[in-house]
């Protein structure tokens, strides 16, 4: 049924390392719950093989006894989230999905597909032409865009967080969130062919 149902792209978007993979994982985790209790909708995993990776993720995560074990590998552009797929007479990597269905308890007819993607960071990157690295697109097509904020990217929170302890305060600052969400306008604009007054 996956062609007869209307779906909804949900972009998980940030700099490298500001937990995209970690997110997901968790996001799959509660959803189920909280859509439920909340709004009386089923939230199901549509495809277990195709989103094994994020099965996996989230298998490790919360079946962690210590932080060095729920640690997760950082997502490369290459591997199993990423295939490698003709497109416009060259091959490029593009991001797998991970579908999700979504149906209403009291009207079973009701119902769509949520679908997620977990990019590399690297696809952000200012500078990155969506058109010959087509793998962060989907974000022009998505129906939410979900921007990861980095807290230890950020010098004002890291001036806040001075006394903390935490191992993420010895990597140095890459102080360019506000650049990859601005940079990211005028790509979608462009590939949803809107004018510099339209809102995304």
């Amino acid at each position: 049924g996956f062609l007869e149902t209307q779906h909804h792209i949900i972009s998980i978007v940030g700099d490298q390392s500001a937990g995209k993979s970690y997110y997901l994982g968790v996001l799959t985790k509660v959803l189920p719950g909280t859509l439920y209790r909340d709004f009386q909708l089923v939230f199901q995993d549509s495809d277990p093989t195709g989103n094994a990776p994020v099965n996996d993720m989230r298998k490790r995560l919360f079946a962690a006894e210590t932080p060095a074990q729920a640690k997760l590998i950082k997502t490369q552009m290459t591997g199993g989230m990423y295939e490698s797929l003709p497109r416009q007479g060259r091959t490029v990597l593009l991001p797998r999905p991970f579908v999700y269905s979504l149906a209403s308890v009291e009207q079973r007819d009701e119902r769509c597909a949520l679908i997620f993607y977990d990019n590399a960071g690297e696809h952000f990157q200012p500078g990155i032409n969506m058109v010959e690295q087509p793998g962060a697109q989907h974000v022009a097509s998505a129906a939410g865009i979900l921007f990861l904020f980095d807290p230890f990217n950020s010098p004002e929170f890291r001036r806040r967080l001075n006394a903390s302890k935490d191992p993420q305060m010895e990597k140095p600052v890459i102080d360019q969130q506000d650049i990859i969400l601005a940079e990211m306008r005028a790509p979608i604009h462009n590939i949803r062919n809107l004018s510099v007054r339209e809102q995304i």
